[in-house]
């Protein structure tokens, strides 16, 4: 009797957070928009080699975007991306450099920039959804010269997302939610006058 009446206490919650437990796959778009206007598109002729962008999150699986949790906070399972993460942020990149005027082709180049993702940061209240949830990723950049292989420009930066949907929890608004992010980072980066001026 115990046991039933247990199961009656905990059913509900069950399939309220059922659809936590399963792992999700969304598509994340592969094509940047061109760039409406920049003050900073290069007046050179440029070679800058993305390199590798190192995921630095620890365990988490490289496809993996965020962990979904359940009521009490625990992880249940991911939203997976189609691609691993670093590879998308790293073609997102080449295509806003690309934008730019910048020679990002294979081959002999006059920068390399490389990076280190360090955290997708996804925080929701799931007992009252007035609270917005808050969506980020951590990511650090260096720009390196291949004439001194040294460091001649550094940032760390924090790019947040919006949820587009109403049901925040849902994997389909994450993908569009970190395509957006990803998309700003380049933005960012391309109105960047530091990163501008180290290479002119």
């Amino acid at each position: 009797m115990r046991a039933i009446k247990f199961l009656g206490l905990i059913l509900p919650f069950m399939l309220l957070n059922g659809c936590m437990m399963v792992s999700s796959n969304v598509q994340v778009n592969k094509e940047l928009t061109p760039v409406k206007e920049s003050t900073y598109y290069t007046k050179q002729p440029i070679h800058l080699q993305i390199g590798e962008i190192a995921d630095a999150r620890g365990n988490e699986k490289p496809k993996v975007i965020v962990q979904k949790r359940d009521g009490f906070g625990d992880s249940m399972a991911g939203v997976i991306a189609d691609r691993p993460i670093t590879e998308i942020i790293h073609q997102y990149l080449k295509q806003g450099f690309t934008q730019l005027g910048y020679n990002t082709k294979p081959g002999a180049s006059d920068y390399i920039l490389l990076g280190d993702l360090n955290k997708i940061q996804y925080n929701y209240n799931n007992t009252d959804r007035t609270i917005k949830p808050v969506f980020w990723l951590d990511i650090e950049l260096k720009l390196l010269s291949s004439k001194t292989n040294r460091i001649i420009w550094q940032k760390q930066m924090r790019v947040y997302g919006k949820i587009p949907g109403v049901d925040f929890r849902k994997p389909i608004y994450l993908g569009e939610a970190f395509n957006n992010m990803v998309i700003d980072l380049v933005r960012q980066l391309q109105q960047s006058k530091s990163l501008y001026g180290a290479m002119h």
